[in-house]
């Protein structure tokens, strides 16, 4: 049975060293000798560390995202050694379990109830000289950053394309995910035996090509343009100057990786999906609570106060409003007087000004907040001059009906004191001064946007 198992943690993360100290327990409790990386070793004061290097283990763990696992892959001893990695990272494509599966996940592993999954490497070499293997992809880069590298590829002597871009890689099918995925390349099976080219902002409409991986691929960087810097894995490693080739082709080393059940495709294209889910943010205006949108069976939904105090005192909409916010299920955050500007400067020159009262303002000046944080906003409305001002501001909105809603209402404008009706953009009662509200004056079948 093995018995000398690895720990690797990012040691910059407080929640990693807690949870290395309680690996390290658990594998002490299950019969098995812990062998630490050095500097988690001194962080985590349990006891002596060894450089990844000179870690001859039977398994290595590894806690941390995606970095902390090609670290490992590049520096193990032995490249046959299997990981087991723990996801403490934002994505984790590489990584198997979470923490709190660790115990479960390795008396599986002690009884033999796992599978052990290869991930073939790309070697890079220059003029005979081995570089070193990548897991993910080899990136050149332009040391200065304005110009654009001019980049030749050939493949057993035979140019396949010359192209101007800020960048270009080479990455196999495990980092078909990663940076050639954000640069617009192509997903691949992990069993194909083939390499992805892609070029990062190219001048050419050619953004990737998926080339054989057995044949030598020689990637020269050419005049006029900067000198580059190859990158492997994240890794800065080499300068490349101008006139000068690398060689690329499928290593004989691969990484090993301890698995419980799906493939890496099947387990990057659902972390692809939920990260997505993720970052999309409803936000839902007047006419959602209205119709009666309900937030619980959505993604994260948003809103503001004025939405709230727009809707009719008592009424079920308001109700509902109120009773989404109480349970946790919609999120009611004030937008920034930044985002306010901004809208305001949009509807401006969109020439809806006059058609947008407080709560939609507010809610279009909110999706504009998410959209800065790094979101996905999606506003959720049948009001023409929110979709039309949305569409001006780049964010995307969905039609109720998207929603499971079947009616669009078309409303008019009142004053809640005297009962007088008017036509947008009327905001105040003329007779009393009171501020206008809005209500339902028909409703039609909703269509599909």
């Amino acid at each position: 049975m093995p018995r000398r198992v690895g720990i690797i943690a990012k040691t910059e993360s407080r929640e990693a060293l807690e949870i290395a100290k309680k690996v390290n327990r658990a594998v002490v409790d299950h019969g098995l000798t812990p062998v630490l990386e050095q500097q988690l070793s001194r962080r985590s004061r349990l006891g002596n560390g060894r450089p990844v290097n000179r870690m001859n283990v039977d398994l290595m763990i590894t806690l941390g995202g995606d970095g902390t696992v090609l670290k490992a892959v590049r520096e193990m001893p032995k490249s046959k050694t299997p990981i087991f990695a723990i996801n403490l990272g934002r994505r984790g494509y590489l990584t198997e379990i979470e923490p709190e599966d660790f115990e479960g996940s390795l008396k599986r592993w002690l009884d033999g109830d796992f599978q052990i999954e290869e991930q073939w490497r790309v070697a890079v070499s220059q003029n005979g000289h081995r570089i070193g293997d990548c897991l993910n992809e080899a990136l050149l880069l332009p040391r200065t950053p304005d110009k654009m590298l001019n980049v030749a590829a050939a493949q057993n002597g035979k140019r396949i394309i010359k192209a101007r871009a800020d960048g270009f890689m080479v990455a196999t099918p495990t980092g078909s995910t990663a940076h050639s995925f954000s640069a617009g390349g192509p997903v691949l099976e992990t069993s194909l035996n083939v390499l992805v080219m892609t070029l990062i902002a190219p001048l050419q409409p050619v953004r990737s090509l998926v080339i054989p991986a057995e044949r030598k691929l020689t990637v020269r960087l050419e005049e006029p343009g900067p000198t580059a810097t190859l990158v492997n894995d994240g890794n800065p490693v080499k300068q490349i100057g101008l006139g000068q080739s690398l060689e690329m082709r499928r290593s004989m080393n691969s990484a090993y990786f301890v698995r419980f059940g799906d493939t890496f495709l099947q387990r990057s294209l659902r972390r692809l999906a939920s990260e997505r889910e993720c970052l999309t943010a409803l936000v839902l205006d007047t006419s959602a609570f209205i119709m009666g949108f309900n937030p619980s069976k959505t993604a994260e939904a948003y809103s503001v106060e004025a939405v709230e105090v727009e809707l009719s005192e008592g009424t079920m909409p308001q109700l509902r409003f109120r009773m989404f916010r109480e349970k946790g299920e919609l999120t009611v955050r004030a937008p920034s007087l930044r985002a306010q500007t901004i809208v305001d400067d949009a509807s401006s020159r969109a020439g809806e000004s006059g058609y947008l009262s407080k709560a939609d303002r507010e809610v279009l000046a909110l999706a504009v907040d998410l959209k800065l944080d790094g979101r996905e906003p999606i506003i959720v409305s049948d009001d023409y001059a929110i979709q039309n001002l949305a569409d001006h501001l780049q964010i995307e909105h969905g039609s109720l009906a998207n929603f499971g809603i079947v009616h669009r209402f078309r409303w008019i404008m009142y004053c809640p004191a005297c009962y007088r009706r008017y036509q947008p953009p009327e905001k105040k009662c003329r007779i009393c001064g009171t501020e206008l509200r809005r209500k339902v004056l028909s409703k039609a079948s909703a269509s599909r946007c």
